[in-house]
């Protein structure tokens, strides 16, 4: 992959795991937009995510807006193996990508998801206090 692009997590509905990919592939193709994934591991995918490197956010919503099966994107600030891990990618994002949701008057909200199991109220407040 180019060092220019971006990588988000595009998040599909778990249904029609065949279909993911092809479909993916196939809009990319048809609107000309270089698109990066670990084949491999995505063949091997029977969970909903999938990192994508792209070149911008406008080529995101160009794809988003024709793949049936996509249920949201998600700009990447950092992942990892771990929660630690996570927290500390996330951490030391660059300001300048930080920077648009941080402005005085802008709000956000974090969204406690997990894939074949379900967070406890609880566990869920924990998880957000992390990245305070």
């Amino acid at each position: 992959k180019p060092n220019n692009f971006k990588e988000f997590l595009f998040v599909f509905a778990h249904s029609d795991l065949n279909f993911r990919l092809p479909e993916l592939d196939s809009v990319a193709k048809y609107f000309k937009i270089p698109i990066f994934y670990d084949s491999q591991s995505a063949k091997l995918l029977k969970k909903p995510f999938l990192f994508v490197n792209i070149a911008n956010e406008d080529q995101v919503k160009l794809l988003a807006s024709r793949l049936v099966s996509l249920r949201y994107v998600i700009d990447c600030w950092g992942h990892g193996d771990t929660l630690d891990k996570c927290h500390e990618l996330a951490k030391n994002c660059p300001t300048e990508k930080k920077q648009p949701y941080c402005k005085e008057g802008k709000s956000f909200k974090f969204i406690v998801e997990g894939f074949g199991y379900h967070f406890k109220p609880k566990e869920k407040i924990e998880l957000m206090e992390k990245f305070s």
